[in-house]
């Protein structure tokens, strides 16, 4: 809806624009004034149009992001255009990512627990910039596989395909998760049509880029912060006494997969290796 508004505003300035052209070539002065007067006009009332939209997007994520007893946000990002909004709960490892459009009167909520998030990637175009993975593992395997080239690793580094490429049309970060019903959740940080890398576009992209970048550094703290807790639940492990029963090891797996450490089929792994 919004791309057919801006299609209709583009069409009313060339078309103001053509008759204020055919006024200077017919030399009538006052008809140039009065065209030039109404796209100004046009213009006042195209931004004002766009500022109150982002205004009632921006009202919609404040309600979102207000303190709830599940939810209390000790980091909060906005992103572009008031369009989203990323939170994170450090108290209850909890990951919250608002969207905000103006088709709908209440914004949507997405949670994220830290322990189901495997990965990261930033991408612009659907060309990866970066990507980060769990180094958490489970009999020696990684968790999930190596993703995009390892854990931690940078394809290219950020916005690499920006210094060949002079526009872009889409940013984004994709978060892959240990979830069968939604294995991932795109966080679309820019998707409005071609952007400038360069030149007029460059103060908006950066500043776009700036946002995702600063999105994909703190899950990737997040990532390495679950890596750390989950090896030293496995060290702890290790460094008791062999003498533990059957049951106690099953009885320590079941807390691990509560805490969410464990997801069902790790649980499953560990408890048949147990009882061979």
């Amino acid at each position: 809806m919004e791309k057919k508004k801006t299609l209709a505003s583009a069409l009313l300035l060339l078309f103001f624009g053509l008759l204020a052209g055919g006024s200077i070539i017919t030399g009538e002065l006052y008809e140039l004034w009065f065209w030039g007067i109404g796209f100004v006009l046009i213009l006042i009332i195209g931004y004002s149009i766009t500022s109150q939209r982002q205004d009632e997007r921006q009202e919609k994520l404040d309600k979102a992001n207000e303190p709830t007893d599940d939810f209390s946000a000790s980091v909060k990002i906005v992103g572009y255009g008031a369009k989203y909004s990323f939170a994170i709960d450090n108290e209850r490892k909890k990951i919250m990512i608002v969207t905000a459009d103006n088709s709908s009167d209440v914004a949507k909520k997405r949670y994220i627990d830290f322990t189901d998030i495997i990965s990261v990637e930033l991408l612009e175009d659907s060309n990866i910039a970066f990507s980060k993975s769990t180094m958490r593992t489970i009999g020696g395997g990684i968790v999930g596989g190596a993703i995009a080239g390892g854990a931690g690793a940078v394809i290219g580094g950020l916005s690499g395909d920006s210094k060949v490429k002079k526009e872009i049309s889409k940013i984004e970060v994709k978060i892959l998760l240990r979830n069968q019903n939604s294995p991932t959740y795109t966080i679309q940080c820019y998707n409005d049509g071609p952007l400038e890398v360069s030149g007029i576009g460059k103060i908006t992209y950066d500043s776009i880029m700036s946002t995702a970048k600063e999105i994909v550094d703190h899950i990737g703290v997040i990532i390495d912060m679950m890596d750390r807790e989950y090896q030293h639940q496995e060290n702890m492990q290790i460094s008791e006494p062999r003498t533990n029963s059957i049951a106690d090891e099953l009885e320590k797996l079941c807390s691990l997969k509560e805490k969410g450490i464990l997801s069902e089929e790790e649980f499953q792994k560990q408890k048949e290796r147990l009882l061979s």
